[in-house]
């Protein structure tokens, strides 16, 4: 193929890629046809129910994208479903800016945070279960979204304001970001979030080749020859044709260049927010984060307590007494236990355990409503991980095991979260039965 054979075709998938509408019905079967096979997919681990809330989550987060996106004119705006994976919102860019784009990437998680929090606030009014899942998926997706990753939308806010001028520092940023998905994936013991962030570190080399070529070009583009829109100046395409090839070691095809030369020029075209924007929306990023986390926080805690119950039985001992216990139930699981003195105050053992395997998890005295003597917090396998001393609610030493070598640390030495519980405690009144009469068992 010649050179002007080449560019020729190279000029028509442009003109197919950047201006191509497909009609409402074609976007439609798009649209069905990707959902039915995510939730083909889906079906194969998780029941329909959970696969339909989180096909409606996922449609929701996207048209805070697709929105915005439409707010500020790109080209092309198209939503699809990536079976396995979740969605993506796409769009050619008209007017680029890096503070547009961050906002694009907060509008997304915005609503689903907002949505979570009122049915989160609506399950624990009405203990409802029907609110429970959407809630929950709502908040953990939303707030997952903005972490500080790319490809997240966390990430994507971060890179956009702070790193559009500089190629190389946003190829850290991106390595930091995949590793930094790996070991989330870690945690949260995901294999595909791990695959996926493998493959985004995989990418990462394209997306240095981009940068270089679109740093090369805007230095050679005279001043006024000034690039400020998305239409590609057809003089330059040969150029960024022959620098594609130069990096890139395998052929291109000329479908694929037009692809490269849209990501080429638009970050030619993409304007680095001022001070002031990187501020502004650097601010509302922070606050959003700190809120999803929070709101989630006491979703979970407020979800804990509520399915909680607290019983008073009574226990046989050897000698044919009776003893008076407050005992926990976890979804009707036995979780743990309290006595309690005929005052009506906590006194004697208490013992709590681990909901998921049954196993030991804390155990320690109480005297007439306070803690008492030595209590120790034990691991899933059973080991003395903590040990701390109380003197009838004084605390006189925490003990923890790191490294297989004990520390000590008096309440002096506790960080000021760590120590409030514990003065709070030593000062208020004696502790007792947080049980209601209806509660009494037998």
């Amino acid at each position: 193929m010649t050179g002007s054979a080449r560019v020729g075709l190279i000029e028509k998938d442009l003109i197919e890629q950047i201006s191509n509408r497909k009609s409402a019905w074609a976007n439609l079967g798009l649209f069905v046809l990707s959902i039915l096979l995510f939730v083909s997919f889906g079906l194969l681990n998780n029941v329909l129910n959970f696969i339909i809330t989180l096909v409606v989550i996922i449609l929701i987060h996207e048209a805070g994208h697709f929105i915005g996106m439409k707010l500020y004119g790109y080209k092309n705006v198209n939503v699809f479903f990536i079976p396995l994976f979740g969605a993506a919102t796409s769009g050619v860019e008209t007017n680029q800016s890096g503070g547009r784009k961050a906002i694009i990437s907060l509008l997304g998680p915005v609503p689903g945070i907002i949505i979570g929090v009122v049915l989160g606030f609506i399950y624990l009014r009405t203990k409802n279960e029907f609110y429970l899942q959407p809630a929950r998926i709502f908040l953990f997706l939303n707030a997952f979204n903005l972490l500080p990753f790319l490809p997240l939308d966390g990430g994507r806010v971060i890179d956009n304001l702070l790193f559009p001028r500089n190629v190389k520092i946003e190829i850290v940023f991106k390595v930091v970001s995949g590793l930094g998905l790996i070991g989330v994936a870690y945690l949260l013991r995901s294999p595909l979030l791990g695959i996926f962030a493998i493959g985004f570190l995989i990418s990462i080399k394209k997306t240095y080749n981009i940068g270089s070529i679109a740093k090369e070009l805007k230095n050679n583009i005279p001043l006024e020859d000034q690039i400020n829109d998305i239409n590609i100046q057809k003089k330059y395409i040969p150029e960024i044709d022959a620098q594609l090839k130069n990096k890139f070691s395998m052929p291109i095809s000329p479908k694929e260049t037009a692809k490269h030369i849209i990501s080429v020029w638009q970050r030619l075209c993409n304007l680095p927010p001022k001070k002031g924007v990187v501020f502004g929306l650097g601010f509302i990023y922070v606050f959003l984060v700190c809120f999803a986390v929070v709101a989630t926080f006491i979703f979970e805690a407020g979800v804990a307590y509520s399915q909680t119950e607290r019983k008073i039985e009574y226990a046989d001992t050897n000698d044919g007494q009776k003893i008076k216990r407050e005992v926990l139930y976890y979804k009707g699981k036995y979780i743990g236990y309290t006595e309690v003195s005929s005052s009506n105050l906590y006194h004697g053992k208490s013992e709590n355990y681990y909901i998921e395997t049954g196993k030991l998890k804390r155990s320690g005295q109480w005297y007439h409503g306070k803690w008492d003597g030595e209590w120790q917090d034990y691991d899933q396998e059973g080991n003395v991980i903590r040990k701390t001393i109380l003197d009838k609610g004084h605390l006189i030493v925490i003990k923890e095991l790191k490294g297989g070598t004990w520390t000590e640390k008096s309440i002096d030495n506790l960080p000021k979260l760590m120590r409030m519980p514990y003065i709070k405690h030593e000062n208020g009144p004696p502790e007792g039965p947080k049980v209601r009469k209806d509660k009494i068992g037998s």
